[in-house]
């Protein structure tokens, strides 16, 4: 996926049109829609061509509304996850089933942030630097960053002789923030654990991504 993200990089400031053209770009990879990309690249490219104080900016906003409508179609038409970004923790970035992965996804309506570790044996693999800097600066982006003050409700699931404990988060309002699932395997000592973050709009989301990869990276070279 880099491509995809050298080019939202070079939207410039980050307002609600650069937003939606970097969202654009992204979706096109995605499904394989160059049609879609084309249309987020033209609407970045006139905002940076067009000042904003320019009369013809209107031309930019119109575009940019009429991309996010169709945007909204492709979202709605798109029931499946769609998987946007990942970052591996394994050797050499791959994927590994004793270290952490990262994920972007689109599903249900809602962009999550996944923290996934498929096995560990022992709690001290939530202490690695990189588990616990991802943490802080996913949880920043909420309004109780401690998640200390959220409704928490937990539920346990038995599937033979395995165990599902569901937990969730909400907010005042009753919004779903976070759910993490701890679970162990079959015949196994070994158990599993994801995080789930949601977030409503692919800005939040996406910036909270982008601030996540830089921490992780700061600290893994």
């Amino acid at each position: 996926m880099n491509k995809e993200y050298d080019l939202t990089n070079e939207l410039g400031p980050q307002n609600w049109l650069d937003m939606v053209a970097g969202e654009a770009v992204i979706w096109g990879h995605c499904l394989n829609d160059p049609m879609l990309v084309a249309m987020g690249t033209e609407l970045s490219l006139l905002v940076q061509k067009i000042r904003f104080d320019d009369d013809k900016f209107a031309l930019a906003e119109a575009k940019g509304r009429a991309l996010e409508r169709k945007l909204a179609e492709k979202k709605e038409a798109k029931k499946t996850t769609v998987f946007i970004d990942e970052m591996c923790m394994g050797k050499e970035g791959n994927k590994s089933l004793y270290d952490w992965e990262f994920d972007l996804v689109f599903t249900d309506g809602k962009y999550q942030i996944q923290m996934i570790l498929p096995v560990y044996y022992d709690r001290e693999k939530f202490n690695e630097e990189v588990r616990t800097v991802a943490e802080v600066q996913i949880q920043a982006s909420f309004s109780d960053p401690s998640f200390e003050n959220y409704e928490k409700e937990s539920v346990s699931t038995v599937y033979e002789s395995q165990i599902f404990v569901n937990t969730r988060y909400y907010d005042e309002q009753g919004k779903l923030l976070k759910r993490t699932v701890d679970f162990n395997h079959e015949g196994s000592s070994a158990r599993g654990w994801n995080d789930f973050y949601y977030f409503d709009d692919f800005k939040m989301a996406f910036g909270t991504w982008e601030e996540m990869k830089k921490a992780i990276l700061s600290r893994t070279k």
